[in-house]
């Protein structure tokens, strides 16, 4: 047998490579962390004995207003109001829209006054909007352009005495 190739139980040792000790300073980094530490423990005291002292030192003023300011006094839990002021808060959101959508449904869907006194009915959607495909939609005369930038508000002729129909899409 070949005994070049023995195998023993001692790690292989290259004396040529080795680590360098001055790398990490094992000593700098505990004496930071030590010191960090500390610093924090002294803050934290710092500021629980500031605040103990002013807590201690805190008593609660009455409220002396002047009598120029309209500030009243807190009111006790027994002498409050059993229900709130309006405005109150939306208590039952989902049949409050529904009642609202069954508005605008009636309101698209019939006829009836918008405004009595200025003349003003609503139809429903439906025959506004073939009334509009026969009609067609109002178009201005080239005479009445207004200047740019300008917004102006279509009035009817003086001699239309008949009622408006207006549609209306909430």
């Amino acid at each position: 047998m070949d005994t070049k190739h023995e195998r023993s139980s001692a790690p292989i040792q290259n004396p040529e490579l080795h680590h360098e000790e001055s790398d990490v300073d094992a000593r700098g980094i505990i004496g930071f962390g030590l010191g960090l530490a500390l610093c924090i423990a002294l803050s934290s005291l710092v500021l629980y004995v500031g605040f103990n002292s002013l807590r201690d030192h805190f008593t609660v003023q009455p409220v002396h207003p002047s009598p120029l300011i309209g500030v009243r006094e807190p009111v006790e839990a027994e002498d409050a109001p059993k229900d709130f002021p309006n405005p109150r808060l939306q208590t039952n959101y989902y049949g409050d829209l529904d009642v609202v959508r069954k508005q605008w449904a009636t309101q698209l869907d019939t006829y009836g006054w918008q405004d009595k006194n200025a003349g003003v009915v609503h139809i429903p959607i439906d025959e506004a909007m073939r009334l509009t495909l026969e009609r067609g939609l109002p178009a201005r005369t080239s005479a009445a352009q207004p200047a740019a930038g300008t917004r102006t508000q279509g009035t009817p002729p003086a001699s239309e005495n008949r009622t408006k129909l207006v549609a209306s899409r909430n």
